[in-house]
């Protein structure tokens, strides 16, 4: 992963590249070292890494190799495949270090180590594509001296770091992708100070530029901002979110079956009329009976008046 710093300057970066640079193979560098090594660091070793032109970043095979040293093999992840070698001298220490970090079958991290065994030089294939695209290098005090990226994993390497103490003091950057360091960026008290160009290809300065700094400042502050906003809004919905009280589902059931025996045990018995009047639910006041409306009465049938025999009378 390519830091913030870092990033923001090759940004910067981007929109100064001149034309193509027209030097010299052998053109020297700013401080006046050789710009270019003619075979790989593979074979050369890791002292090569001071002559900074190293096109590409190749295992030293010489130093892991396994032919009459000692191998300790381990499984770190119990899939009957080595994770974790070790490569020792036959009567020595620890020579070499290799490990497959994301367990696909493919070494992608490399460890060197000095006679007093303390780590040299160390390599990594970031993108996983079987190329090294990462190298650092440490002094005999075990402090980070030299830094090799391959910031666009095209298996060349392009960007230079380099500390003094740990402390990172200069920045060289590959622009057009010839192998040659064309921008340098130097630090002061771990901050970027001013930014050189070579726009000719001799490999000195041609330009300076004193505002990078100040750009580079206001970038990287732009995007704390904005990242401490990103966090304030989490926060605020985490606090708006209230998760409800876990439920206790027998409790439940247990309170409603209470209470509908509660119901059922204040109505009336069996035995009571079936216009008896019930309590309101919502009141609790009962409801007057409805009045009796007296039945029709029918009326009464006329009896036919008896009639008089003839002859009477």
């Amino acid at each position: 992963m390519i830091p913030v710093g870092l990033a923001s300057l090759l940004l910067l970066a981007g929109g100064c590249a001149g034309e193509k640079k027209k030097g010299a193979k052998g053109a020297k560098g700013p401080e006046g070292s050789a710009a270019a090594i003619a075979e790989p660091p593979s074979a050369l070793g890791p002292e090569a890494s001071e002559g900074r032109m190293m096109k590409t970043l190749l295992v030293d095979r010489r130093r892991c190799s396994t032919e009459g040293r000692h191998v300790d093999q381990f499984d770190l992840n119990h899939d009957a495949k080595a994770d974790f070698v070790t490569i020792s001298a036959a009567k020595g220490g620890v020579l070499c270090k290799q490990a497959d970090l994301d367990f696909d079958g493919k070494l992608d991290a490399f460890y060197y180590y000095r006679e007093d065994g303390h780590l040299e030089r160390e390599q990594f294939d970031q993108d996983h594509d079987g190329r090294i695209d990462q190298g650092r290098f440490y002094d005999r005090d075990g402090k980070l001296a030299l830094a090799e990226l391959d910031t666009n994993f095209d298996g060349y390497v392009d960007v230079w770091r380099h500390f003094d103490a740990g402390r990172l003091v200069r920045m060289e950057v590959d622009r057009d992708g010839d192998g040659r360091p064309d921008m340098f960026a130097y630090f002061a008290r771990g901050r970027l100070d001013r930014i050189g160009y070579d726009v000719n290809g001799d490999g000195n300065v041609d330009q300076w530029d004193h505002d990078a700094s100040r750009r580079v400042r206001l970038a990287l502050e732009s995007r704390k901002a904005a990242e401490k906003a990103l966090e304030a809004a989490d926060e605020g919905e985490e606090d708006e979110y209230v998760e409800a009280p876990p439920s206790d589902a027998p409790e439940e059931a247990e309170t409603a079956k209470k209470s509908q025996e509660a119901k059922q045990s204040k109505k009336p018995a069996g035995g009571a009329k079936a216009g008896a009047p019930k309590a309101s639910a919502k009141t609790g006041a009962k409801k007057k009976p409805a009045a009796k409306k007296p039945a029709p009465k029918k009326p009464a049938a006329k009896k036919p008046a008896a009639k008089k025999p003839a002859g009477l009378g």
